[in-house]
């Protein structure tokens, strides 16, 4: 019976002992494929070719502990083998954990895949627009060049140089820094403003010198046309005058006898010599003459025959503190040369034939230096002598001795004076309308400069092409990121 028994318990070893080898074996296999940690020693018992339990050297089980030492022997190996399935199982499920993974990874990596060819499809479509929009934005930056150049062709006062022009048709595919065609326009545009400045300053110191000699003229009219006369210009020297002096030219009057190319000769005479304009004092006024001064005394001779009593008479103006009888010794005292009424000569005539003779006819004493001549004399023809200085002067016409001559010659300057005030307002009106034309014109010419400015600076067909081309390049920009994360993400999957 314990034979028997033991046979059995043999038989059924060795049937567990073949099961076990084998399923031991198939989850060795899968341990390898699944590149996981494994025991590879296999069972610690094995049946031999008579089925005797035999350990993993070869040796065989022993038996001197009969049953007992044989169960306790099995129920070791049981035990371990238990352990080794639970780990078989273990790295089973791991390996089933690892092909579910790579399933899905499979199914990720073909998602990849999918969009990564629609993402091309898109990259290649937006190659296409943004070749479509460079064409267009370089059809419309030279049809915008063009325009440009036609409304600078335009321009009458401002100019774009060939060089700032060829920079700004760079600048306008470019569109980095500043507008050169606008710098140059803005540069041009201040030289015009700097000499149109110049103009108008200029026409502004012309006005005011012209309202000054407008207002000055109408004062003038308005003391002409109340009676005032015409008075001699006095030299720079003359500054000043004695209370109660006269003028000389004020003082006198022609002689009915004298003509009026005489009138005219001796009062260019007075004229030229400076006594025209000298003072006549009050009687009994022996001043000296102060600075600015030119005084006239009267002479103690009583002859009038030769000197200016001759052909002139004192007529003074009524309350005057001069009385006649000073201006006529003042007469007395000045010389009268060339012819006289009583058909006399110049005192520098009368030196005879020991006179030095000229080639025109003429001789030394002739011309007035002769030594037994006055020191001072004038003459009807416009000659004068003062000490040793002899000159001449001529005018058409008598203006200031004479009431009659003082009238005519108010009456004359006046009407020069309205001419002359017509035509200085008519030039005062013409450069007040140049003036305002520089200011309207000036704000007209800033509207073109601005207008060529404009249109320099933008356009709305070049504005819009370069819009679409960035948003085509922003478009191909979007999709090539799409593109490349979803490749990236497949050879993620994949390397996984």
């Amino acid at each position: 019976r314990a034979d028997a028994e033991a046979t059995d318990a043999r038989s059924e070893f060795v049937a567990g002992a073949t099961g076990f080898r084998e399923a031991s074996v198939l989850a060795v296999a899968a341990a390898v494929g699944a590149g996981i940690e494994h025991d590879s020693a296999g069972l610690g018992l094995v049946p031999d070719e008579s089925g005797w339990p035999v350990a993993r050297g070869g040796r065989r089980a022993d038996a001197s502990g009969g049953f007992d030492g044989f169960e306790a022997a099995l129920q070791r190996e049981r035990t371990a083998t238990a352990a080794r399935v639970s780990r078989l199982r273990e790295s089973l499920d791991r390996v089933s954990a690892l092909i579910t993974v790579l399933e899905q990874a499979e199914g990720h990596l073909g998602a990849a895949d999918l969009r990564e060819a629609e993402t091309e499809t898109r990259l290649a479509e937006a190659t296409d627009e943004r070749t479509v929009a460079d064409a267009a934005v370089e059809a419309a930056v030279d049809a915008y060049v063009s325009e440009v150049e036609i409304v600078l062709a335009g321009l009458t006062e401002l100019a774009v140089p060939d060089d700032a022009f060829g920079a700004f048709a760079d600048w306008v595919r470019l569109r980095t820094g500043e507008n050169p065609a606008s710098t140059a326009l803005r540069r041009d545009a201040q030289r015009l403003q700097a000499e149109l400045e110049r103009q108008r300053a200029d026409l502004r110191h012309r006005l005011g010198d012209l309202a000054i000699r407008r207002e000055a003229l109408r004062t003038e009219i308005s003391g002409l046309e109340q009676g005032d006369s015409v008075e001699p210009t006095l030299p720079h020297t003359r500054t000043a005058a004695p209370e109660g002096s006269l003028p000389l030219w004020r003082a006198v009057s022609f002689t009915d006898e004298v003509s009026a190319e005489q009138r005219a000769g001796l009062e260019a005479a007075l004229e030229g010599s400076g006594l025209l304009t000298s003072l006549v004092l009050p009687d009994g006024d022996l001043r000296l003459p102060g600075n600015g001064q030119l005084l006239l005394r009267g002479a103690r001779a009583t002859a009038s025959v030769g000197t200016l009593a001759s052909v002139l008479v004192a007529e003074p103006p009524a309350g005057s503190a001069v009385t006649a009888e000073t201006i006529e010794a003042v007469l007395r005292g000045i010389s009268l040369g060339g012819d006289t009424t009583d058909g006399g000569a110049d005192p520098d005539f009368d030196n005879g034939a020991d006179s030095d003779s000229h080639s025109d006819g003429t001789s030394s004493s002739a011309i007035g230096f002769g030594d037994d001549s006055p020191a001072v004399w004038v003459s009807l023809t416009g000659r004068y002598r003062l000490g040793s200085a002899f000159g001449a002067w001529s005018v058409d016409t008598a203006r200031f001795i004479g009431e009659s001559a003082r009238e005519a010659a108010r009456a004359h300057r006046l009407r020069e004076a309205r001419v002359e005030l017509d035509t200085i307002s008519a030039e005062h009106q013409g450069l007040a309308a140049a003036l305002d034309g520089i200011a309207s014109g000036w704000v007209g010419r800033c509207s073109v400069a601005a207008s060529a400015a404009r249109s320099a600076s933008a356009s709305a067909s070049s504005r819009r092409a370069t819009a679409e081309r960035k948003r085509a390049s922003s478009r191909s920009l979007v999709r090539w990121a799409t593109w490349s994360a979803a490749r990236s993400e497949a050879r993620s999957a994949v390397s996984r």
